[in-house]
Parts: C-alpha cells; sequence; structure tokens
C-alpha cells in the first residue's frame, strides 16, 4: 500500500492499534500528520519500563539503511527496533535525545546558519557521504524535475532561457545519485548532547545531485527572514560565499575543491527555481510566512527582488 492510498482514518486507526496492542503511552504527538496531509504520523511513546521510542507510522524506512543504527565521529542514525509492513506501515525507531536545530541555532530573521553550527553539519554531512554511498539506494531525482519546476516559474523569470541553457548544459550533475537524506533540514536534524548530528525522520533516503542535502540548510530560512532583511543581498551573497568556501575546505581529498563549490552553486541554482516554482505554483507552506500571490504583497515583491539578485549572482558563479 503506498502512502498515496491512505485515508487519514487508516493512519488513526493503526495508531490506536498499536499503542493499544504494545502497552505504550504517547508522551507527545508531532505536528507531521496535519502537515503530511494525513500521509504520516509521528508519536514519542514509552513503555511499562519508561524506555522511549518514535512511533512512526505510515512511512518506513528502507532496511538497506543502517536498520541497526549507526554512531560515527559526527553523526548518529537511530536503530530500528521493530517494522512492520503488511498494511498501514509502521516502525519504532531509537529516541534521540537533544534539540532540533531549528530550535537552538538557527537565526532565520537573518537567513543564514551560525558559523559554530555549519561546521557541525559539515562534518556530518561529510561523514554521511562517506557512509552512504556503500548503501544500496535509490535514484530520487533526475533533469526532469528542474525543467518542470522552470517551466512552471517561466513568467516569473526574466532570463529564463539563460537558465534553461545552463540547466540542460548540467545535464549529467542533475542525474547524478549522492546519498541525500529528505530532507536534511533544522527541524529534521538533532544536535544531541554529546555535540553529534543526529538525523531523525529517514524514510526518503535516496540518491540526488550533490549538496542535494545542503540546499535544505540554506533555502528554507530565505522564507523566513525579516522582510527588511531582504534587502541586504550584499550580506547574505558574502554567506553564501563562505558557505561555499567552507564547503570545499572541509571536503575529502577524494573530492576536487574547485569541482564542490561549482556544484554548490549549481544546488543554489536549482533551490532558487524550486523557489520560484513555489511562489508560482501558490506553495501552501509560503502561507505562514505571507509570501505569494493574494498574501502581503510588499512582502512578496522583495522576497522575489533579494531570489533575483541571488540568482544573477549564482549565474556568474557557475560560467
Amino acid at each position: 500500500m503506498s502512502n498515496q492510498e491512505f485515508q487519514p482514518t487508516d493512519i488513526l486507526k493503526r495508531k490506536k492499534e498499536l499503542v493499544q496492542s504494545k502497552a505504550l503511552i504517547v508522551i507527545r504527538t508531532f505536528d507531521t500528520f496535519e502537515n503530511e496531509s494525513g500521509e504520516k504520523d509521528v508519536s514519542l511513546c514509552k513503555n511499562s519500563r519508561g524506555e522511549r521510542f518514535i512511533l512512526r507510522i505510515g512511512e518506513v524506512r528502507t532496511k538497506q539503511f543502517f536498520f541497526k543504527g549507526y554512531k560515527g565521529e559526527s553523526l548518529i542514525i537511530p536503530k530500528i527496533f521493530e517494522q512492520g509492513l503488511i498494511g498501514v506501515p509502521y516502525e519504532l525507531e531509537e529516541y534521540l535525545t537533544g534539540n532540533l536545530l531549528s530550535e537552538v541555532a538557527v537565526n532565520g530573521n537573518e537567513g543564514g546558519m551560525k558559523p559554530g553550527l555549519l561546521r557541525k553539519i559539515l562534518s556530518a554531512f561529510w561523514e554521511f557521504q562517506t557512509i552512504g554511498k556503500e548503501m544500496a539506494l535509490e535514484q530520487s531525482f533526475s533533469t526532469d524535475k528542474v525543467i518542470e519546476h522552470l517551466q512552471k516559474a517561466k513568467n516569473l523569470l526574466k532570463n529564463y532561457s539563460e537558465i534553461e541553457t545552463v540547466i540542460y548544459q548540467y545535464r549529467n550533475f542533475w542525474n547524478k545519485g549522492y546519498p541525500s537524506k529528505w530532507k536534511f533540514a533544522p527541524d529534521n536534524l538533532i544536535l544531541t548532547k554529546n555535540n553529534k548530528i543526529g538525523l531523525i525522520d529517514n524514510a526518503k533516503i535516496g540518491l540526488r545531485y550533490f549538496g542535494y542535502d545542503l540546499g535544505w540548510i540554506i533555502w528554507p530560512l530565505w522564507v523566513t527572514m525579516k522582510t527588511e532583511n531582504y534587502r541586504k543581498t550584499n550580506e547574505h551573497l558574502e554567506y553564501l560565499d563562505d558557505f561555499s568556501h567552507r564547503v570545499a575546505e572541509t571536503a575529502p581529498k577524494e573530492y576536487s575543491k574547485t569541482d564542490v563549490r561549482k556544484y554548490f552553486w549549481l544546488m543554489i541554482l536549482e533551490r532558487i527555481i524550486g523557489m520560484y516554482f513555489d511562489v508560482a505554483d501558490n506553495t501552501k507552506h509560503l502561507e505562514r510566512w505571507a509570501i505569494g500571490p493574494g498574501r502581503d504583497s510588499k512582502r512578496t515583491k522583495k522576497y522575489l527582488s533579494f531570489l533575483e539578485s541571488v540568482l544573477k549572482y549564482t549565474l556568474i558563479k557557475i560560467r
């Protein structure tokens, strides 16, 4: 049964059955059920011995991806204690103690990540690239998706033809497969008590273009910025330049620093196209930040102006 076949009642019925049959107490239900249109439900539970687990219903992690967990130098992946695949799938996952990165050290109003936290994230990113390449993961991205988003955003782009040319020029880049987590974002990463990065919500691990995960550290903060900060494009471009430099300088020896810098800006280009797509599609998540058709016109205008400035700079970097 695919996620698309689930009804909210199926998820909730399955949850009730599991809580009762396993004598679990629900401590907290996260808001993923509402955010994901009824496709999944994630809860923190405990058993009669007081042991805590994450109960995920509606989607599960592939068994090829560290089913028994992983504890590395910078990275922790929780293990799966139990998984059921008949009917509505579920899993009981190890609970990682700590704080979401989004709660401890992200300054969305300024659109950037603090340097100390960024160092930890990059260490975890590179460790993930090293261990993930040994996994038998599925390709989950292609050039077609970039083109689809670009075409949808066409009316918002002043230099559509130039962008289209770049996309096709680097067609092979978008089709290459590197380990990626969906989503490697501050609200899906845990800063553990021993200062490691914990990966949670690992159901959509797959192969995508290089740097895909780093995009999730960058672009979601764009929509959360204060409106007055959209005019501070020079400061933000300096931040992106510094980010690019840090990625290249921390890359393992088998990666060319020149290639990594180029890959970084190609990733930024794809993320910009995705943001234009979201505005053109009037994506629901932008509503929370008053961006898009029928919302705060002043804020939307400044947001689009910000994207245009970042886009122009990105195209220069790619040339």
